[in-house]
């Protein structure tokens, strides 16, 4: 028996890892390199990124001998294939294709063979995509969708005879024409998109003919200014037809040819240019139910506009410059089934037309005039309409309401009159609407609020009255709507109300009364209250205790609004009559202290804010009472110490701000019962050390004590924050990391050391964090770091070391850490790349090294940093570049030098980079323009960079010189030997410029080691610019550094430093930079000020999805990292972070207030200088006042973690959502369907 059972287990053993080993069907990475393969369940993604075209092809070729099952997902993206051959796929099985920004412009025949039998989707997004072959997808008898997005494609490819095919989206800015022959027989197609081009001005006959299931066309934002009468022919289930942002004039034409759809329920015809609805504009549609013509320039409404009509129910004519509606506009009951007309944004100046429109639609229910020219509104010219429920007459002239204007409307259940000029020396009442249940009269010019202003409307709920200039509320004034619910009567002038003046309101739930003058509580609250907003008022005092039942008995409140008022004390046992209350603002008051029994009664409350006020103690009773407390705010008070016992009875506490306080002592018992408390907030104070009262706190999550005085970081309270994910320790004063400091720490996320003054960090000082994502120690006073310093850290993505003392890091620094993929070593003192250990971190796409000493540039360090994006060594004092240290980074597309030591830019160097490099800036070295640059000028050129290139030496543009092909050729036969490269510039008055190397650091020469073969000057038979194969055009996105150049309205301009600069004047932006690691975010940049002028926008065409740099098919802007690498970054995806954390990573690594100093150059060939000076927050109570990313241009090179929720990317909808590994979410098939 035990022996059967031996071999049952051995069975059980082998089948699964059997299994096991089935499961895995990915590759090995560096076997089909530069593709990555990813997996989910038994669904593969293939994702090749960052190359050329031999190395993809040679990495499917790969993929195709390792993979025999069908890939659920290839994508191609941020590649550089100007165009792709025939068979490129084969014989790979396919089900779904992407291909984006890879700089395509054409496809050869046969792109797609032997991919009939098994693609479902395209979905193609390359802005140069001039061709595709019109039998590209001839066969293809699975394709369920095609998605292509492009500038300058003309012409679409053959889509008859897919029998499977239900979804069409084409984007394209230049196509010209729709062929009727290739829409035919597609018995399945559902949906068809093709949007986007001013050049398709025609749609001719029979080009949509009989498409059995097509339910909706698309044809928005196209040139279309004629429409054949049999375009849309046998279209028996199209139910939508889209012809919005189009160049139509005649709204008949477009009536004519729907006449045959007869189940069409929504059209849309809005931003046109129809200028006049005509008679028979819209005959005999019986289905129609939905008609948009707004946004466009209609001024009249002509009789029999509308005709046989009978189920329309909403007419959007909004935003026009309609003066008048023809009474029969529409005829025979047409219009009998109208019920919501939007006619906002108009020129309707006369009540007239409003009575015709009334008159015309019996079945009205909701009517919108705001925004027109109305004037005045006479006694009965709104009368008599049995069914309208909702009349919004906002923002219009309206200055007279006669008396009992509105009447005879027993439907009416919101009357809208905001910011009008209606004033309280009229007639009243104005109405008598016995069914009215909301008016809003807010923004009008009433003083005095008098009884007969409510007169008529009995059933009254909603009254809005805010805005106004009321300093007087009559006693009486709501004795005739005794069923009110909510009154506002915020932003007006009131300095005192009655107190009869809402005793008899007993339905009402809710008063705003804030930002008035009011100097005492308001007395003769109904008891029905349940909120009540007293906020920036002058309230000094609040009703004493032995009178509080007679002022202010409110057994129902539930949130109370006392904040920005002139409170000095809270008297006791003050809340006792509000023992419901839940939510209490005391905050920009002048309370001095909470007093024992000030807040006796409120049992109930779970959120208390006394932020900003000038409390110097606290009574270690003073919260006994609020037993349900969840959120307490004490920020910005003046509290030195917070005493024993204070939380005792707050058992269910979970967020405690106490930042900007004096707190020096923390009592050892101030915390012992806080035991559900997940956020702690202390920064800003003035402790020096981490208090022995934290240690109890095991739920917490996050803590913030940046901005204090630490010297160091106890062990014995760290130990029990097991459920830590978040700490803060910027700006204190920690000098040392001992080991074990952060151990059982299992959970933490983000850990921020930033500004403090550690010098040292021990080996193992920070080791087995497995769920660390970034780590922040920017501003220290570290000089090395030594071998394991980082040990066990597999999830670790971010590390910030910018403005130490660096000189040296072992190459195993980072030990066992694999997932490091942003680096920033900017601001340190390295003098030699053989000092930047980089070895362990190979999974690098971010290496930041501005501002060090760096002299001279190897292979040797950079060597097998394969999947590194970005490389920065901005000033530094590179004068020497050896052999071909980028040859080694395939994917490498940023590469910038700026303000160096750099005479030439040697081709050989850079040749490697040459297939994939979207942005080379080695502007502000001191270049000599020679026949050696004539390569770099041809790249510039031809890559249309957004900025105008470097500088040369004589301060001339390098793109200005007059350098060709021919004279560098002719001089290259003519020079002696051994001075190829030395010809003669020239500028445009024949001056010849004398090359001078005046280097004392390069000890007067330069150390350009060029690797081995032949290296001419320029090769004989390089071509042109024009002809150049280096670099196809391509969407370029310049992202901009501290002293990057920027893009005003399509003039190039740069940010100009001198090319000779002081090396010590270089590093003065770093080395000398205070950072602000407290209130910043590591997606937030701090807004210009008012008064400097706001970056420009970028073009229309370069904000279709915001960047050409894509990670798994999410854009990224600016190169933003943190969307870029946060899902599986690096080599090994698996050891990344998953999804759903709940931390967040904040640092910001410039200083407020240091100003920007740019030279902007204009149209005209003048230059204006420009400072934009980046401000501190300013609102005490923000810590993120005017942080914004909002603006893209004020590049910063950062990182966000793989937890934040990427955005939403609208240029995919209607495609497939790509896989990420180790997020939640996979594949979501042609969306839009």
């Amino acid at each position: 028996m035990r022996q059967l059972l031996c071999l049952l287990v051995l069975l059980c053993c082998t089948v699964s890892t059997v299994v096991g080993q089935r499961d895995t069907i990915c590759p090995p990475q560096d076997i089909i390199l530069p593709c990555r393969c990813s997996q989910r369940g038994s669904e593969i993604q293939i994702w090749c990124s960052h190359s050329d075209l031999p190395r993809v092809l040679m990495g499917l070729k790969a993929v195709s001998k390792s993979i025999i099952r069908p890939i659920d997902e290839l994508i191609l993206e941020n590649n550089f294939l100007p165009s792709l051959p025939g068979r490129t796929f084969a014989p790979l099985n396919i089900l779904r294709l992407m291909l984006r920004h890879n700089g395509l412009e054409r496809l050869s025949n046969g792109w797609l063979n032997d991919l009939d039998k098994s693609l479902v989707e395209i979905f193609i997004v390359e802005r140069n995509l001039r061709s595709i072959p019109v039998d590209s997808l001839t066969g293809l008898r699975k394709l369920e969708a095609v998605t292509i997005q492009s500038e300058n494609l003309k012409r679409l490819p053959d889509f008859s005879g897919l029998p499977k095919l239900r979804y069409i989206n084409v984007q394209s800015g230049s196509l010209i024409e729709l062929a009727p022959q290739y829409f035919r027989d597609l018995a399945s197609l559902e949906t068809l998109h093709v949007t986007g081009s001013s050049s398709l001005n025609r749609l001719e006959a029979g080009l949509f003919n009989d498409l059995p299931k097509l339910q909706l066309i698309n044809l928005s934002e196209n040139g279309i200014s004629w429409v054949h009468l049999r375009t849309f022919v046998g279209l028996p289930a199209l139910k939508t037809l889209q012809l919005s942002g189009n160049k139509i004039t005649d709204a008949g034409m477009i009536g004519r040819a729907v006449k045959d759809i007869h189940n069409l329920q929504v059209l849309r015809m809005d931003r046109n240019m129809i200028s006049k609805l005509s008679e028979g504009s819209f005959v005999d549609l019986p289905s129609l139910k939905e008609l948009y013509l707004n946004d466009n320039g209609i001024t009249e409404i002509f009789h029999g506009a509308f005709h046989r009509t009978p189920s329309l129910k909403l007419v959007h004519l909004e935003n026009n410059y309609l003066r008048r509606v023809h009474p029969e506009s529409f005829l025979q009951a047409s219009g009998s089934g109208v019920e919501m007309m939007h006619l906002q944004q108009n020129e309707i100046g006369r009540v007239e037309e409003l009575r015709s429109l009334l008159d015309a639609l019996p079945m009205l229910r909701f009517l919108d005039l705001s925004h027109n020219k109305l004037e005045a509104i006479p006694f009965g010219a709104l009368r008599g309409h049995g069914t309208l429920e909702q009349l919004y007459l906002n923002q219009n002239r309206i200055r007279m309401i006669e008396r009992d204007a509105f009447m005879a409307m027993p439907g009416l259940r919101e009357l809208r009159l905001q910011n009008n000029s209606l004033h309280d020396q009229l007639p009243m009442p104005f109405w008598n609407l016995p069914g009215l249940k909301g008016i809003d009269i807010s923004y009008n010019s009433f003083r005095r609020m008098d009884p007969n202003l409510l007169v008529g409307v009995p059933s009254l709920r909603r009254l809005d009255i805010s805005g106004n200039t009321l300093s007087v509320i009559d006693a009486g004034a709501f004795t005739h709507t005794p069923m009110l619910e909510t009154v506002n009567i915020s932003f007006n002038e009131l300095s005192l109300i009655h107190s009869a003046t809402f005793r008899d309101l007993n339905h009402m739930f809710e008063l705003d009364a804030g930002n008035n003058k009011l100097q005492e509580f308001i007395p003769g609250l109904p008891v029905a209250v349940e909120r009540v907003n007293l906020h920036g008022n002058m309230i000094t005092q609040l009703p004493p205790p032995t009178t509080a039942s007679q002022l202010w008995d409110l057994p129902n409140l539930r949130m109370l609004d006392i904040s920005a008022n002139q409170l000095t004390r809270l008297p006791r046992a003050v809340f006792k009559p509000t023992p419901q209350l839940r939510v209490l603002s005391l905050a920009r008051n002048q309370l001095q202290s909470v007093d024992d029994g000030s807040l006796s009664g409120l049992s109930r409350l779970e959120i208390l804010n006394l932020q900003d006020n000038r409390v110097l103690a606290l009574h270690e009773r003073c919260f006994s009472p609020l037993e349900n407390l969840r959120e307490l705010n004490l920020q910005g008070n003046r509290i030195e110490v917070l005493v024993d016992n204070l939380l005792d009875s707050n058992a269910l506490l979970e967020q405690f701000d106490a930042s900007r306080n004096s707190i020096v002592e923390i009592s050892p018992k101030a915390f012992r019962n806080s035991r559900s408390l997940q956020t702690l907030d202390l920064s800003s104070n003035q402790l020096r050390e981490l208090p022995e009262s934290l240690s109890g706190l095991a739920e917490l999550r996050e803590l913030d004590v940046s901005f204090n005085q630490l010297t160091e970081l106890s062990p014995n309270v760290l130990v029990s924050w097991r459920n830590l994910e978040e700490l803060k320790v910027s700006n204190n004063k920690v000098n040392q990391l001992h080991q074990g400091s952060l151990r059982n720490l299992p959970l933490l996320q983000y850990l921020d050391l930033s500004s403090n003054e550690l010098t040292l960090l021990e080996h193992g000082s920070l080791r087995n964090l497995p769920e660390l994502q970034e780590l922040v120690l920017a501003d220290n006073k570290l000089s090395e770091l030594k071998e394991r310093v980082f040990e066990d850290l597999p999830n670790l993505q971010a590390v910030h070391l910018q403005q130490n003392n660096l000189r040296y890091i072992s190459p195993y620094s980072f030990f066992r850490s694999p997932s490091i993929v942003y680096l920033n070593l900017s601001a340190n003192q390295f003098r030699s790349l053989d000092s930047v250990g980089l070895r362990s971190v190979r999974n690098l796409e971010v290496l930041d090294l501005t501002g060090n000493s760096i002299r001279k540039i190897t292979p040797s360090p950079l060597r097998g940093l394969d999947w590194l994006v970005e490389l920065k060594l901005d000033n530094n004092k590179i004068c020497g570049i050896q052999g071909e240290p980028f040859a080694t980074m395939p994917r490498l597309r940023v590469l910038s030098m700026r303000n160096n030591q750099m005479s030439r830019v040697p081709e050989p160097i850079f040749r490697s980079l040459r297939t994939n490099i979207a942005i080379l800036d080695v502007d502000g070295n001191p270049l000599d323009c020679s026949c050696d640059m004539l390569w770099y000028m041809a790249w510039l050129q031809e890559s249309r960079s957004l900025y105008p290139g470097p500088r040369c030496r004589d301060g001339k543009m390098l793109l200005d010189m007059r350098l060709s092909r021919t004279d560098c050729q002719s001089g290259a036969r003519t020079a002696p030997s051994g001075h190829q490269g030395d010809h003669p510039l020239t500028n445009d008055h024949g001056d010849v410029f004398v090359r001078a190397l005046d280097y004392d650091e390069c000890a007067g020469s330069e150390n350009y080691e060029l690797p081995p073969g032949p290296t001419p000057p320029f090769h004989a038979g390089s071509p042109s610019p024009g002809d150049s194969d280096y670099f196809y055009d391509q969407y370029v996105d310049y992202p901009n550094a501290l002293n990057d150049t920027r893009l005003a309205n399509g003039q190039r301009f740069n940010n100009t430093t001198p090319f000779a600069q002081d090396p010590q004047q270089d590093r003065r932006n770093y080395t000398t930079n205070f950072v602000d690691f407290n209130n910043n975010k590591f997606n937030q940049f701090q807004r210009p000020p008012g008064g400097a002028p706001p970056p420009p926008p970028l073009s229309p065409g370069d904000q279709d999805s915001g960047s050409p740099f894509t990670f798994f098919g999410l854009p990224i802007p600016s190169l933003n990292i943190g969307k870029m690498f946060g899902g599986a970054a690096g080599r090994n995806a698996n050891n990344r972070a998953s999804g759903g954390s709940r931390a967040k990573g904040r640092v910001q690594v410039y200083k407020q207030g240091e100003p920007e100093q740019s030279t902007i150059y204009r149209a005209d060939g003048g230059k204006t200088e420009s400072t934009v000076t980046l401000k501190a927050p300013t609102d005490p109570l923000d810590k993120n006042a005017g942080a914004t990313n909002e603006n893209n241009l004020f590049y910063r090179p950062f990182f966000q973690t793989s937890y934040r929720q990427p955005p939403s990317v609208d240029v995919q909808q209607g495609g497939f959502t790509p896989m990420l590994p180790g997020a939640v979410g996979g594949f979501t098939p042609i969306t839009d369907p």
